[in-house]
């Protein structure tokens, strides 16, 4: 199954360097003009190498992140595919997922926000301490109100990976729109690691240590995804029968 991941164009919030996750703000969450030509651009490139490999609209599927910048991104694709006869009406499907809840830091300056996080590495243990002693004497769980990074994962792996496995069909094509939180929890997945850095020359068995892939905004970035094992139809059923042969971190996300 061949799986197309676009990330939305550029907004305000990324041409300024602000972090941006669940934001609401109209204003930062809407494409730039040049948010709308790298989409633009994108999905012209994609309807060309859809129409070369001879794909049928019959077998393309395409799904988004709910957030604006992602809807607005997915419809300059949807648009690009549908009127080159590559997508059916009925295709188009939301994702329940967008960003991460970056709770107070939405908005910051996010070099910023690293620069600092940097400095207080060396004394990441008493800083630790610190902050969970302040956290425990003022009775709250998490001040700023941003979402635990476990939990974002597992909310994607289990609202985006998981179904694709479970609608796992070897000839379909998939097209993603999506923000880069949710491209980092894909990459994370060995199945899907293995394409983004070796194609189709990966060597079963092989260590290597991956670099985080960065994808730009309107950025396109393809790889394929491997059935279940053979015997089950779910992600769901495949957790409750475990076997000793088969390897996990391939079918979900390696924390």
């Amino acid at each position: 199954m061949k799986i197309y991941f676009i990330r939305h164009g550029e907004t305000p919030a990324v041409k300024e360097g602000l972090a941006q996750g669940q934001s609401n703000d109209i204003e930062l969450n809407t494409l730039t003009s040049v948010g709308v030509e790298q989409l633009e651009k994108t999905a012209t490139e994609l309807v060309e190498i859809l129409k070369e490999k001879g794909v049928s609209a019959e077998n393309v599927k395409l799904y988004h992140c709910d957030d604006k910048r992602c809807t607005q991104s997915a419809y300059i694709v949807y648009k690009a595919l549908f009127e080159a006869g590559l997508l059916l009406n009925e295709n188009e499907q939301v994702l329940d997922v967008s960003g991460r809840n970056y709770g107070e830091i939405e908005g910051l300056n996010e070099s910023k926000i690293r620069d600092m996080s940097n400095l207080l590495k060396p004394m990441r243990k008493e800083f630790k301490l610190l902050w969970s002693y302040l956290l425990s004497e003022f009775g709250f769980s998490n001040p700023a109100g941003i979402e635990k990074k476990s939990g974002y994962d597992k909310k994607v792996e289990e609202k985006v990976l998981y179904q694709l496995f479970d609608d796992y069909e070897p000839d379909q094509t998939i097209i993603i729109v999506g923000n880069s939180d949710v491209f980092n929890v894909l990459q994370k997945n060995k199945s899907i690691r293995k394409y983004l850095y070796f194609g189709n020359e990966y060597m079963e068995g092989k260590k290597v240590k991956f670099p985080k892939i960065k994808i730009k905004p309107g950025e396109m970035v393809d790889f394929e995804l491997e059935p279940l094992p053979e015997g089950y139809e779910t992600v769901a059923e495949m957790m409750m029968h475990p076997g000793e042969s088969i390897d996990y971190a391939f079918y979900m996300g390696v924390r």
